[in-house]
């Protein structure tokens, strides 16, 4: 049997109603709350356009053998939006939502959005190198709906300028693509008659030397479908200052209890 002195039931009844007893747990609780969300506050989506390249050409094989043509091939783009990023530019009316950025916008704007590329197996990185300029836009007017994105690069080496762009466009006046002009939603959209998933939808990879452009390779591309989707997190696993946090609060919450323990029951 336990056997509480009334002395020590009042210190204890004192400790469980003590301000500083409820400080306490408050304090650990919310170092876990805070530490969760800590975790996840970057949030990252995939934009991904597939469908066929025409038009082209693979001076420097690229994407293959060199000075072939990609016309028919298959494609696909694939863009990292990330939210948020230092420094980039968004811009909202009713009908039309947009992010962009970039060191074109100046020295401390992030690129939101990177790019691949996939042709014949073979994928090219935009927008990684320098982040010159990338953007995400998605339209939803009562008459027409279009979904916006490019990734660039642009670099000057003191002797040549090189360059490497992507985009995709669809858009349409017929058809409704989207439902909300909100570029993070969720979308699978197959491509119909009377949609436009080829004007400006396009890639190349260039140098300007002395007056002379050279295009290493280049092509249109006709966007068949576009899928938005948040990217798996990997793993889900927090940083190690988030897992810092939540095990200093659990151990100022146990600490409490178990001093809460220790005052309510003795040995017999």
């Amino acid at each position: 049997m336990t056997i509480v002195s009334s002395g020590r039931q009042r210190s204890a009844k004192k400790w469980r109603t003590s301000p500083c007893r409820k400080a306490l747990l408050r304090a650990g609780l919310a170092a876990v709350a805070f530490a969760v969300p800590a975790a996840a506050q970057a949030a990252t989506y995939l934009i991904t356009f597939t469908g066929t390249v025409s038009n082209s050409l693979d001076q420097t094989g690229e994407f293959g053998a060199a000075n072939s043509s990609l016309d028919g091939l298959a494609f696909t783009s694939v863009y990292t939006l990330t939210i948020p990023t230092s420094g980039a530019i968004t811009s909202a009316d009713p009908f039309t939502q947009r992010i962009y950025g970039g060191l074109v916008y100046g020295p401390s704007v992030g690129n939101p959005v990177t790019a691949k590329l996939t042709i014949n197996g073979i994928t090219q990185n935009f927008g990684t190198i320098n982040h010159w300029a990338g953007s995400d836009s998605q339209s939803n007017f009562p008459d027409y709906d279009a979904i916006s994105l490019f990734s660039q690069d642009f670099n000057y080496n003191g002797n040549q300028y090189s360059e490497r762009r992507l985009s995709n466009i669809v858009q349409s006046g017929v058809n409704n693509i989207v439902d909300t002009n909100d570029y993070t939603s969720p979308l699978y959209y197959i491509l119909q008659a009377g949609d436009d998933g080829h004007t400006q939808s396009q890639f190349y990879l260039s140098s300007f030397h002395q007056g002379n452009t050279s295009l290493f390779a280049y092509g249109y591309l006709t966007a068949q479908t576009v899928r938005i989707a948040l990217a798996p997190n990997p793993g889900g696993v927090p940083e190690p200052a988030s897992w810092a946090l939540m095990l200093g609060g659990f151990g100022i919450a146990g600490a409490a209890l178990r001093r809460t323990r220790a005052l309510t029951a003795e040995p017999a």
